[in-house]
């Protein structure tokens, strides 16, 4: 049997060695759980030994993104409302169908009826960009 997959999706700007430590205590506590998960610290670390320098902000929501998409559900860390970040992973998380629970538990997210609303908020006072709500934007612009 196929062990299901988390992806941690928490602020990993800012504060790094904050979110470095919690990111790591989630991970331990879905891992006990007997999942496999997704560290968005971990990605970047082995970005940066991939290339050979800092990932820059599009390099590292792709490969996280890639993670999320191979994931079966995305735990959804405190403070994520300020994050851009974030708030990607739950668009794709939500074009994707992969389930949002709130980190630590398994209360699942309905974000479709609780949260879109603070998203566009969000976007409508560009903080973050919402791709499906921005005709002129492109993934492949540098």
């Amino acid at each position: 049997m196929k062990k299901k997959t988390v992806y941690i999706s928490l602020p990993v700007r800012g504060q790094i060695e904050h979110s470095r430590q919690r990111a790591e205590f989630l991970e331990n506590f879905y891992r006990k759980l007997g999942f496999e998960v997704h560290n968005p610290h971990i990605i970047a670390d082995k970005l940066r030994k991939l290339r050979k320098h800092e990932p820059g902000n599009s390099e590292f929501m792709s490969a996280c993104l890639h993670a999320l998409g191979k994931s079966d559900m995305m735990a959804l860390d405190e403070h994520w409302a300020a994050s851009w970040g974030c708030n990607v992973e739950i668009i794709y998380a939500l074009h994707h169908n992969v389930d949002i629970v709130r980190a630590l538990s398994d209360m699942r997210i309905d974000f479709k009826s609780k949260f879109v609303n603070e998203i566009i908020k969000t976007y409508k006072d560009k903080r973050i960009l919402v791709p499906e709500l921005d005709p002129t934007f492109s993934m492949y612009e540098n």
